[in-house]
């Protein structure tokens, strides 16, 4: 006996509700891999770090803004007011918080972080994520 489903009708409509795979990225080793999904019909967004043998996976609802340090140790990425550097293959995690922006040099993109903080002084510091040396910029 052969049975047949009917398939919903693909659409413009059922296009809006797909989640867009964004800002995809592979650590120099090629060893992890990060991406982003968002569902902008729903207003969802998860940023997802994962190693590509194993099973170890972090998601971060309403991060962006992720990148791999240039030692491949690191994954640094913005969550609101606050910037966090995640150990790979880990769960540990550190963070710096009450930050009003972050940059990454692209041509230097992973050996170095400068991100503002929001205090009295706005003070900018600079940092080498993998030896977090931090400088303060004044």
């Amino acid at each position: 006996m052969v049975t047949s489903s009917v398939k919903p009708q693909l659409d413009v409509e059922a296009l809006k509700n797909w989640p867009d795979i964004t800002e995809p990225a592979i650590s120099s080793n090629g060893m992890y891999v990060s991406y982003t999904i968002e569902e902008p019909f729903i207003g969802n967004r998860s940023l997802f770090v994962r190693a590509i043998n194993g099973n170890w996976e972090k998601r971060f609802a309403g991060a962006s803004d992720g990148f791999f340090s240039d030692n491949n140790r690191l994954f640094i990425y913005r969550s609101a007011d606050t910037l966090s550097f995640l150990t790979l293959g880990t769960d540990s995690i550190s963070r710096v918080s009450g930050i009003l922006g972050t940059r990454s040099p692209e041509l230097a993109k992973g050996k170095w972080v400068a991100y503002q903080l929001n205090n009295p002084e706005k003070e900018l510091d600079l940092c080498k994520p993998y030896y977090w040396k931090k400088k303060t910029i004044q």
